[in-house]
């Protein structure tokens, strides 16, 4: 019973962790591609579109399957 409950914990902080690596401006992936794109003159342009972009997908995958 226990192995199970640390199985679970396991996948829980495996998937915040993969969530938070995603594009998305207020994680920390976004943070990181904003500073990584810092030098280009259109990187706030470039950094809104891949943020949409990628919020768009992630809750299509969360609540597309509902809908389809």
């Amino acid at each position: 019973m226990i192995i199970i409950v640390f199985i679970w914990i396991y996948i829980f902080n495996l998937g915040i962790g993969l969530i938070n690596l995603l594009p998305i401006k207020p994680l920390d992936g976004g943070l990181v591609f904003e500073e990584l794109l810092s030098r280009n003159k259109k990187s706030q342009v470039i950094v809104r579109i891949v943020s949409s972009t990628m919020l768009f997908l992630l809750l299509f995958n969360i609540f597309g399957p509902i809908f389809f």
